[in-house]
């Protein structure tokens, strides 16, 4: 592949970018225009209503100040649960920015425009993005990625200027770069060796020229870390006690840390598109995709396994915020970073399998199963948009609003809110607190979320008492209460199915 002229582009960088984003909000049309929260959002909305300050505290707690103030800034825009819409529209374009990101870092390393859209194109339909267009609360994801696509380019273009001042000035600006992203959320700066990766392991790359960039690289990226890392310890000192144990420690058990990551982050990011994460199918495709590796990589066999062994060592950094807790959760949106390069790494393999055949008809073969894996990918991610996050919280937001309108709220004295349960689920299925999840499942969410749809109704704050039955406990309606029973959610469930 000449590093030149396949990387030549037909269409403008604008083109590309309006290219990516109409077939990205065709994929994510059904949350686009269905109007629904999630059990967080309910939350914040109504924080935001009621001048609440402890979302931003609890956000400093994580070391993630950065994140309160954007979660501040867009949800006091929003007046109503069917708002939420024009965050998720925002994601989305956030999304289109960094596939485009992409595009244009795999044309920097030298591919060719097929590959590098069509790649792109399926790096914004992994879980991780379906999960992220879907929630109005995860725009700091994408966005923490976002700006470690700054950070990448800054230390790049450090290792061509010849000034050392430049350089160094270049480098600190990668830095800081790094610790937005970090402040932002950590799994999301992780974003930053995607694209490392990309350069470093170009079709031409040699043993020189990928150390030198993996030092510089390094640099940049441990100094944020370092910098992210105390802006955290500084967060738990702080505001510790609103978080969990688990999260506000380091992990202390290495070896069942590293066996838990095997079993559970990289099982999910090697089913690549696929929901449901089968071991099986993913020790295929890390056995497959190591031999293609093998084959990519140029020089002996020597210089081979010795780039493979540093391809290897990056697939744990970019999930390391989550190795150092000592909390073992693997929900999707914090895969972001590792998805990701698990994917690249599998466009590496096949591009050296495809090298086996004659030049020409590598190309064409290479181009239509990543042509094809690009339809798949969009036509699957719109699929599980629609049928774990769209209907099932549209439906259930339904159900609510439809108990709270159909009873004598006039006479009602309170309103008590019974929550659903994980089983009663109209999702085909349930995965982590992401796809498929009542939002009424959550402790904390129903009575925000009645809060919310009475004020809709034009009841003021206050005026009608709202409690929630216990988790686990007696359900002892008050007298007088109008009863809102999500259990009869399940009732759906053999419809939608």
């Amino acid at each position: 592949m000449d590093r030149n002229q396949p990387a030549t582009c037909r269409l403008s960088g604008w083109l590309v970018f309006a290219l990516l984003f109409a077939l990205l909000s065709l994929c994510y049309i059904s949350v686009l225009v269905t109007p629904y929260a999630l059990s967080d959002e309910y939350v914040l909305l109504w924080a935001r209503l009621v001048g609440a300050k402890w979302p931003q505290l609890v956000e400093i707690a994580y070391g993630r100040p950065t994140a309160g103030i954007l979660h501040h800034l867009i949800f006091s825009l929003m007046n109503s649960i069917g708002d939420l819409r024009y965050i998720r529209l925002l994601n989305v374009i956030i999304i289109t920015t960094l596939a485009w990101a992409v595009y244009r870092t795999l044309l920097y390393a030298g591919w060719n425009s097929h590959y590098a859209f069509f790649i792109s194109l399926i790096t914004a339909t992994l879980p991780p993005f379906q999960a992220y267009a879907s929630a109005a609360e995860d725009t700091h994801f994408p966005l923490a990625a976002l700006a470690t696509a700054g950070a990448f380019y800054a230390a790049e273009w450090g290792l061509k200027v010849q000034r050392p001042v430049h350089r160094w000035c270049l480098g600190a600006g990668s830095t800081l770069f790094v610790l937005l992203g970090i402040t932002m959320v950590q799994p999301g700066a992780m974003f930053f060796w995607v694209f490392a990766v990309i350069v470093m392991f170009n079709p031409e790359t040699n043993i020189p020229y990928l150390l030198r960039r993996l030092r510089w690289y390094g640099a940049m990226f441990s100094t944020g870390m370092i910098l992210g890392f105390g802006i955290y310890e500084m967060g738990v000192a702080m505001y510790g006690s609103m978080l969990s144990p688990e999260r506000s420690h380091l992990t202390k058990d290495l070896f069942a840390k590293a066996l838990w990551f095997l079993q559970w982050p990289v099982v999910d990011a090697l089913n690549l598109v696929k929901l449901q994460s089968n071991p099986w199918l993913a020790c295929s495709v890390a056995v497959v995709g190591s031999g293609g590796m093998i084959l990519y990589f140029r020089g002996g066999i020597k210089e081979r396994f010795l780039n493979y062994i540093i391809a290897l060592s990056v697939i744990p950094i970019t999930y390391l915020p989550n190795l150092m807790t000592a909390e073992n959760w693997s929900s999707y949106r914090t895969q972001i970073a590792l998805a990701s390069l698990i994917l690249v790494y599998t466009f590496f393999a096949l591009s050296g399998y495809v090298r086996l055949l004659h030049e020409r008809i590598a190309d064409q073969v290479l181009t239509g199963v990543l042509g094809v894996s690009a339809l798949a990918a969009l036509l699957l991610a719109s699929y599980n948009v629609e049928t774990y996050y769209a209907l099932p919280q549209f439906l259930e937001l339904g159900l609510m609003r439809s108990q709270l309108t159909s009873g004598n709220l006039a006479e009602a004295r309170s309103i008590y809110v019974i929550g659903s349960t994980l089983q009663d689920s109209v999702a085909p299925m349930v995965r982590y607190d992401e796809f498929g999840v009542p939002f009424s499942a959550q402790p904390w969410a129903p009575e925000p979320a009645v809060e919310l749809l009475l004020r809709e109704l034009g009841y003021p704050r206050g005026r009608m008492p709202v409690k929630g039955a216990p988790v686990g406990g007696p359900i002892k309606p008050p007298d007088g209460a109008l009863v809102v029973d999500m259990r009869k959610l399940a009732n759906f469930r053999d419809d939608v199915r």
